[in-house]
């Protein structure tokens, strides 16, 4: 359930190798514990723009214009996204069930993504960024070492059933190296923190709480019925503990759902938001708290002042933070500047924030 670090805000998704490994065409950065969630998939906090809701054609799922060019996202290539991450999250959990909720969520984390990775690229153009061949190459032996393959020739072959040259898959990678210059780009005037920023960051870590739960990984009507049984028993008195090893679906089951000692930012916000609203030792939520990965019933177990963070952790994460706050604050600027019309017969999702 803990937030992977990133050392630039751009998360990278290596979109069309993930393709030609068999793995998807999105592929989600998943959190420890079974109270994680793919947030709404993979993507950073959207920025706020105004969306026009106009296109009419069937063939095209969205049109961006910005400063020095367009671009256009075909309704076949969003949709054969959209397959192949429900293909990614079957193959990961088999008979899983996803609900329409779920499916919007990652139409709109599909067309946010678009939209992220164009400004970039464009900005990339303004700023006058190349990137340079031996970068490309470089990306492309890596991709050959990491899946184990004997030579370019058998990346080729594999590519070859896929129907993609190897100049396609150069293009995607020069498009990578450029969007981790650019990424670079934004966050490089960020000031480095003092030591006296560092100290207070180090002590000032907040709350934590212990909690347990249960977690339904079902979606469906009979798995809510079970849920809120269960709610009921716990309401009623019953041993938390024993219905937690005999219901849960989460990983810490074993343990009656027991998830220790945590922070707020190491918990997905809705399963967060819920534990830490709750007061004394023994307080149960008293609702279901949905996040993606089902419905959980959480009771809190104590509370206490969180230790001090390292120093050298707190200086990566306060930098972090302001890189973060950088990039975002870039994003929200490029697209105040452009024109995003959609077409909501096929993309179906709020792209407003």
């Amino acid at each position: 359930m803990h937030r992977p670090n990133q050392t630039l805000p751009y998360p990278l998704r290596r979109v069309l190798i993930a393709f030609f490994l068999l793995a998807g065409v999105l592929a989600g950065c998943s959190q420890t514990d079974d109270a994680g969630t793919p947030e709404a998939a993979s993507l950073d906090e959207p920025v706020a723009a105004p969306v026009d809701p106009s296109i009419e054609d069937s063939a095209y799922a969205m049109i961006i214009e910005f400063e020095g060019g367009s671009d256009t996202l075909t309704t076949e290539t969003f949709r054969m996204q959209l397959f192949n991450f429900e293909q990614q999250a079957r193959q990961r959990q088999p008979g899983l069930v996803i609900d329409e909720g779920q499916l919007r969520q990652v139409r709109q984390g599909i067309a946010q993504e678009y939209i992220q990775r164009q400004l970039l690229i464009a900005e990339t153009a303004r700023l006058g960024l190349v990137a340079d061949s031996a970068s490309v190459e470089a990306g492309i032996d890596r991709i050959v070492m990491q899946n184990r393959m004997e030579s370019r020739e058998a990346l080729e072959q594999v590519m070859a059933e896929q129907g993609v040259t190897m100049d396609s898959l150069r293009g995607f990678i020069a498009e990578e190296v450029l969007l981790r210059m650019v990424s670079e780009k934004i966050v490089e005037a960020v000031v480095k923190p003092t030591v006296e920023e560092i100290e207070a960051f180090s002590r000032d870590q907040g709350d934590e709480v212990w909690a347990q739960h249960i977690l339904f990984q079902g979606t469906d009507e009979a798995a809510l019925q079970e849920a809120n049984a269960v709610l009921d028993s716990v309401k009623a008195g019953a041993d938390f503990f024993a219905l937690a090893r005999r219901h849960s679906e989460g990983p810490s089951a074993p343990n009656g759902g027991d998830l220790g000692y945590f922070s707020q930012p190491e918990m997905v916000p809705e399963f967060s938001d819920a534990a830490f609203a709750l007061a004394d030792s023994g307080d149960v939520y008293p609702e279901l708290v949905k996040t993606s990965f089902g419905n959980h019933i959480i009771r809190l177990l104590g509370r206490r002042a969180a230790p001090p963070m390292d120093t050298s952790r707190a200086r990566i994460m306060l930098t972090q933070n302001r890189q973060r706050d950088a990039f975002e604050k870039r994003m929200h600027e490029l697209r105040a500047d452009a024109v995003i019309r959609i077409n909501p017969a096929i993309i179906d999702a709020d792209l407003d924030g």
